[in-house]
């Protein structure tokens, strides 16, 4: 206890030659910044941010997927219509045919099992799709050359059909001109 005495003695009697003196600025900064370093709070991640961090992962992650499966669904018919320009032709050629056939139709009195039968070949039509994104390379060709001849029926059955109210009206004419006379 001695030796504290006689420390504050020391300093009580010369407190006047310590009072005019401070510690340069600098020196302050730095005791401030090794007291902020030691006091530093570990951070804590909570259950809950780590759980939103993974939902956010996983939205982008299936969007993504569901994005690039979308994308790349539709690339096989493109691209066998481009690999295939006469198929490309032949398409727009026959659908413009038979929209122009059940234009002709829809003018007539008709059979509703026509329009039943339309549905099965687009039924059949949208098979002969299905096989052609699973088919294997090389046999693209032979279920293109199978739609072609899908669109050739679709066709030739409208032709016919209109072919027969044709000739079935005409006859209708002819008897009723003659009743007329």
């Amino acid at each position: 206890m001695m030796n504290k005495d006689k420390f504050e003695q020391f300093i009580i009697n010369r407190q006047a030659a310590f009072d005019d003196k401070e510690p340069p600025k600098m020196a302050w900064g730095k005791i401030q910044e090794q007291l902020n370093k030691n006091n530093k709070v570990p951070r804590r991640i909570s259950l809950w941010y780590f759980t939103r961090v993974a939902a956010a992962i996983i939205i982008i992650l299936g969007t993504g997927i569901y994005i690039g499966k979308q994308m790349t669904s539709g690339t096989p018919i493109a691209s066998i219509e481009e690999s295939f320009p006469e198929f490309a032709e032949a398409k727009k050629y026959y659908e413009v045919e038979v929209s122009e056939k059940l234009a002709q139709l829809a003018s007539y009195n008709y059979d509703t099992s026509l329009e039943e039968d339309m549905a099965q070949l687009d039924k059949f039509m949208n098979e002969l799709r299905s096989e052609l994104e699973e088919a294997p390379k090389g046999a693209e060709e032979q279920i293109i050359n199978t739609m072609i001849t899908n669109y050739q029926t679709k066709l030739d059955i409208l032709e016919r059909v209109l072919e027969s109210l044709r000739s079935t009206n005409q006859v209708k004419n002819t008897k009723d001109e003659e009743v007329n006379i």
